[in-house]
């Protein structure tokens, strides 16, 4: 299949391989519902890594870009729409390169985004240069600071709070530092130093406006992509596809870096066209069971009362008035057909009559 790659995993999970063979998508969604109910609606999905000879082939003015950077052009794209935004991510996408690059397409576009993420514990940070009397140039930064060091050297400073927190109230100790970041960029970020029992965190925002609260509640809505991507792949089957063509040069599992990539053997416009077809494909599908997801998820928001007074068993324990994904999927499955006879007007009725043999109206619902 084209776009596969060797990737490597940075999970704090033991069970999950450090390298894996797959495919790399990167997802931008829209947090929705209501206090009772949050969903990570996905927005947009694309291939990411993996792709850059075959984008080449169909754009020869296309520059390959980092994921990184594409999540950031990405969710700009959404900035256009929605206006001013969040954007949540996990620790991998804490770079320079993702703090430059929000800077650049600020530049260019008409709303703001701030970024709300998670620092290594690894990480260095530094205080506000002091400004010194006599000649010379300014101090660009103040004192060096080891990040996972301020649990202990400021543990008197933490201050204990109780907040709501992935579903439920929360005992926490939190410290706030406004330091700068980053080699050579020393931008001013707002770290937030978490502890929750032996849970230790580093969150990190680039609007210094935030409260520490603020960016601690943001930071747990990001485990709504987390139960997005189950969802995608446990219930809708998103990430099932068997899109591969023959003309696609077979992967080379232990290839090093500096090895020539066996796409650039590929040099027959049919065979580059056949290759490009599988891999639209893969992204067309994904994409429609995105539409698919985003669907039930508004359906759930909207139409849950419908669901609880239908006969039919509960997937899993009911914890409030509005059903998951999961529940509504069952629903549609047992009692879309018979709303039939009770809608007969509906387009998609009238286009399967216009289908259907003449003598075949008997097996419609809702026929007479």
């Amino acid at each position: 299949m084209p776009g596969v790659k060797r990737l490597h995993q940075e999970s704090e999970n033991s069970g999950e391989a450090e390298y894996a063979f797959g495919h790399m998508f990167g997802f931008i969604g829209v947090l929705v519902g209501n206090i009772e109910k949050l969903f990570c609606l996905p927005l947009t999905a694309s291939l990411q890594d993996g792709d850059k000879l075959i984008r080449k082939w169909e754009d020869e003015a296309y520059e390959p870009v980092s994921h990184v950077v594409q999540i950031v052009r990405d969710a700009f794209s959404i900035v256009a729409i929605l206006g001013n935004s969040i954007l949540l991510l996990d620790a991998y996408f804490f770079t320079t390169t993702l703090l430059k690059e929000q800077v650049k397409q600020e530049l260019q576009s008409a709303g703001k985004l701030s970024i709300v993420t998670r620092a290594k514990m690894s990480t260095v940070a530094y205080t506000l240069p002091v400004a010194r009397e006599g000649r010379g140039r300014p101090r660009k930064k103040g004192e060096t600071i080891k990040l996972r060091n301020v649990f202990d050297s400021e543990k008197e400073k933490f201050i204990s709070a109780k907040m709501w927190l992935y579903g439920k109230e929360e005992a926490v100790e939190y410290l706030c530092m406004d330091l700068l970041w980053g080699k050579g960029l020393y931008r001013l970020l707002r770290f937030v130093f978490v502890k929750k029992g032996d849970t230790k965190v580093i969150l990190v925002c680039t609007n210094v406006s935030f409260t520490p609260l603020q960016i601690l509640r943001l930071y747990g809505y990001r485990f709504k992509i987390e139960v997005t991507f189950r969802t995608l792949s446990q219930l809708l089957g998103a990430f099932k596809y068997r899109f591969w063509s023959v003309y696609m040069p077979k992967l080379v599992r232990f290839a090093k870096k500096r090895e020539k990539d066996p796409l650039l053997e590929v040099n027959d416009k049919t065979e580059r066209n056949r290759i490009l077809q599988a891999f639209h494909a893969i992204e067309r599908y994904v994409m429609v069971a995105l539409i698919a997801h985003g669907i039930l998820q508004l359906l759930c928001l909207k139409y849950s009362s419908m669901v609880e007074k239908s006969p039919f068993c509960w997937l899993r324990t009911s914890l409030g008035s509005i059903v998951s994904e999961a529940t509504m999927s069952r629903f549609l499955r047992r009692d879309f057909f018979m709303q039939f006879p009770k809608q007969a007007h509906l387009a998609i009725l009238q286009i399967i009559r216009s289908r259907m043999a003449p003598n075949d109206d008997s097996d419609l619902p809702g026929a007479a």
